[in-house]
């Protein structure tokens, strides 16, 4: 799981979350959150799964098999090319659209 704990921790501060948000989603504790951004412990399949939906991204990019960063939708959108605080207001859109 190349960069695993780089791309956790950097989505999660893309989003200005808490590593407490992030795990009361996804139903860890923020201890563990804490050790897979530290590279300490690896996530499960099962929260594999369920961090790359809450991140909207595919497990291949958490991975580090695709360098493809995607949002989850009816289609994936790309978001190769964009920089990052352009991301960040993709990011802020589709969650004020969610809410």
């Amino acid at each position: 799981m190349v960069d695993l704990d780089v791309k956790l921790r950097e989505l999660r501060r893309e989003r200005q979350w808490t590593q407490g948000y992030v795990a009361k989603k996804i139903g860890v504790s923020a201890s563990v959150i804490s050790a897979y951004e530290l590279g300490l412990r690896q996530p499960s399949f099962e929260v594999l799964a369920k961090l790359s939906r809450l991140y909207g991204v595919s497990s291949d990019y958490l991975l580090g098999i695709s360098g493809h960063k995607n949002i989850e939708n009816q289609h994936l959108i790309s978001l190769d090319g964009l920089t990052p605080e352009e991301i960040k207001l993709v990011i802020k859109l589709v969650d004020a659209l969610k809410a």
